[in-house]
This record gives C-alpha cells, sequence and structure tokens, in this order.
C-alpha cells in the first residue's frame, strides 16, 4: 500500500548516517540513497563509497535503500542475500530524454534483471504531455514502480503518482528543500495525497507559469471537507492543443484557465455554457473554467 510521509535523505562524506536513521526516521517509511547529480548531489561518489553507505544504512534500520542502475547488480549479488525482509532495495534510472512508452519499457526490462524489489525511473520532462507515458508505465508495470518527472512540467507526475499506481512518492522534508521535488507538508496539507486513490478526479490550472498559482492550498481542502475524490494541481502547459488531445480521459475532470491561455482556450470548447456568455458579453476575450464532459468541453 502506498504511504506518504516517508523520506529522502542525500549523503555527502560528513553527514552521520547514524543521526538521520536513529533520530529522524519517525515518518512512516524512511529510505537512504546515494543520491545522484541530477537530483541535486554535490559529490560524484565512487561505487565503492555508496555502497559502503546503502549497507551501513540498512544496518542502521532504513526502510528502505535506492541504488542506481549502474551499481545495482553488484550491490543486490554481494549484499541483498545476506539482509532480512526488513529492509528493500530500489533500482533507479535517470531518463533524460523519452522517445516512447517502448523505450521506457526497455529500460524497465534492464532494472527487473537487477533483482531489486522496487524500481525508480525518472524522466526529465521538456513538455507536460510526455507525462502520460509516465502514468501508462505506472498503470501496467507488473513490479512496484516509482516513476515520475523532474523539473516545472513534471510536477503532475510527482503529484498524481498514486492514482497511476506509484508505491511510493517523494517528498523533501521541511528545512531540507531538494529542488523541483514537493515538501512532505505541501504533499499532505495542500494536496492531500494521503487520500488519493485510482478514482481521483484530477483537476488543475492551465497556465504558462504555475508556480503563482494558490488554487491547491483553496481548492483541495475544500474537496476534502465535502468528501469529493478530487485534486486540484498547477499545470505548466506549453501547447494547448496537444494538452487537450492528451489529457480528454475521464479522469481530467475539468480546468481552470490562466494566463495567457484565457483568450485561446475558447478555441477548444465544444460548447461554451449560457451562464458565462450572460456574465461576460465579450466571453471570446477570455474564459475562466472547463469542464470536461461526455459531450465535449464546456467553458
Amino acid at each position: 500500500m502506498w504511504k506518504a510521509g516517508w523520506m529522502q535523505e542525500a549523503f555527502a562524506h560528513c553527514l552521520d548516517l547514524r543521526w538521520v536513521c536513529g533520530s529522524r526516521l519517525d515518518a512512516p517509511q524512511g529510505q537512504v540513497g546515494s543520491r545522484p547529480v541530477w537530483e541535486g548531489n554535490q559529490f560524484e561518489d565512487d561505487a565503492h563509497k555508496q555502497l559502503e553507505v546503502l549497507r551501513c544504512a540498512k544496518e542502521l534500520g532504513a526502510d528502505y535503500v535506492e541504488v542506481d542502475l549502474k551499481i545495482a547488480s553488484d550491490f543486490t549479488k554481494k549484499e541483498k542475500s545476506r539482509w532480512s525482509t526488513g529492509c528493500k532495495v530500489i533500482t533507479s534510472c535517470f531518463v533524460g530524454n523519452v522517445t516512447s512508452k517502448e523505450d521506457l519499457s526497455q529500460v524497465i526490462a534492464c532494472m527487473q534483471s537487477t533483482g531489486a524489489d522496487i524500481l525508480k525511473i525518472v524522466t526529465n520532462a521538456n513538455d507536460i504531455t510526455e507525462l502520460e507515458k509516465t502514468f501508462h508505465l505506472l498503470s501496467h508495470c507488473q513490479m512496484p514502480l516509482i516513476a515520475y518527472s523532474v523539473g516545472e512540467r513534471g510536477l503532475i507526475s510527482q503529484l498524481l503518482g498514486p492514482k497511476f499506481g506509484s508505491v511510493l512518492l517523494y517528498g523533501s522534508l521541511d528545512g531540507y528543500a531538494v529542488p523541483g521535488l514537493p515538501s512532505l507538508g505541501s504533499l499532505r496539507q495542500a494536496y492531500g495525497v494521503d487520500f488519493m486513490d485510482n478514482d481521483t478526479k484530477v483537476f488543475g490550472l492551465i497556465s504558462k507559469p504555475v508556480g503563482h498559482s494558490k488554487g491547491p492550498i483553496l481548492h483541495n481542502p475544500t474537496f476534502r471537507h465535502v468528501g469529493f475524490n478530487g485534486i486540484y494541481v498547477p499545470m505548466f502547459v506549453d501547447d494547448l492543443k496537444e494538452f487537450f488531445r492528451v489529457y480528454s480521459s475521464p479522469d481530467f475532470a475539468g480546468f481552470s484557465v490562466g494566463i495567457p491561455y484565457k483568450e485561446a482556450v475558447v478555441n477548444f470548447c465544444d460548447e461554451v455554457d449560457p451562464l458565462a456568455e450572460t456574465s461576460n458579453p465579450g466571453f471570446a476575450s477570455a474564459q475562466q473554467c472547463l469542464s470536461m464532459e461526455s459531450k465535449g468541453k464546456t467553458g
């Protein structure tokens, strides 16, 4: 079962693993990994140093240890057979550019051959529409999988993982921010990810940029208060036409529209609600909301 509230820590040469594993694994799940450079680590440790760190973390009680694909096979062969069942191994891999679902599946097959308990694949999102491949992978993978994209365009993959089957979700600790990663506080309070499941309806702000949006802290607590299974997320959109083509499933139920798309979005509406025309005679100049219905998009 997926749980929010676990932590990841990066280890450089100066960090005391006993303090991290002993004093700070008070969250439901604790993970230790030698964080790669693309996740913000400033040290390029050699494989031997990484193995030492992970071995020590396991002995000190970590629930999970994360191993980069480059050293995962050696690690599992040398270490995993000696372990009790309490600590699970996550094999992780960063993919710079995703070209197809087939490419991702090949990476997954390579990771699976390492003998890990859980697989983790991280991609670099150049466009929010690329995340559909990540969601598809999560929904169809036969092994426990963590998958998300980094960058502002990849944010919804970090928030919606539990809906599509991600076994764990990453959140940084307050005071220990990781660039591009939501904090545990925001995941729980602003987004309410503890309550998310496969049936959760997705709403969001279509805008560029989206970092200014206060929508999540307004809408998500309201959803929970009235018992509605939904989540509101910021969506950094570059191409409206492609966005609506890719995210046309009933899972994506409605959108608020921000700058610079308030005018352009009218061209993608199948119907304009009479109330919108009445309240805004010049409705063609701006639309605030879209509802995704069986008959099409209503503005």
